[in-house]
């Protein structure tokens, strides 16, 4: 998106570093003859949080905005429009939910860990780096996501999944490395 926003093509081996990754989440998923509107959806939030990545450090270049004020702006933005649309939804009955203290940690622990601190760690990252290396060190998560499922959750290691988060974290650090090429 950076690229394309600054009218220029880019380098060949960011290019095929990309497309390895995306091969890579591909196997680690199971392939595409399994994509669900599930998928579609975390295809969408990928896009979206690439446009927010390069929408980020076009904003903050030559801006006195801190990286915490951002966020809390990004956090009040999200937690507005996610009323606003649970409510046109549900009503406000849709709002009360019965659960229990641990249900409400669990959430607390997500929105300040996992959206909160993320925002900020992104944001303050962009800040010292490109738009591109960020989006390669962010293409991670599918690794991340394997290895936290397999530890907390007893996924199975299998041999496709084991090369497809190998795929990811090789073109991710390819990725790096030629953007590092390019930007000298």
């Amino acid at each position: 998106i950076d690229y394309g926003l600054s009218r220029r093509l880019p380098p060949t081996g960011i290019l095929a570093s990309a497309a390895i990754a995306c091969i890579g989440v591909g196997i680690l998923t199971g392939g595409i003859s399994r994509f669900s509107p599930g998928d579609a959806l975390v295809l969408g939030a990928a896009i979206l949080r690439a446009v927010m990545v390069v929408s980020t450090k076009r904003l903050l270049a030559g801006r006195q905005i801190s990286s915490a004020a951002l966020t809390a702006i990004q956090g009040s933005t999200v937690a507005t429009l996610t009323f606003v649309l649970a409510v046109a939804q549900f009503g406000i009955s849709g709002l009360v939910v019965r659960a229990t203290l641990q249900f409400w940690g669990a959430v607390a622990f997500l929105a300040l860990f996992c959206t909160l601190a993320a925002f900020y760690i992104q944001n303050a990252a962009v800040r010292k780096s490109t738009p591109t290396r960020v989006g390669f060190l962010m293409g991670t998560e599918p690794f991340f996501g394997f290895v936290l499922a397999h530890l907390l959750l007893n996924e199975p290691l299998t041999v496709p999944s084991l090369i497809g988060a190998g795929l990811v974290l090789a073109a991710t650090f390819a990725g790096i490395w030629f953007e590092s090429r390019t930007s000298k």
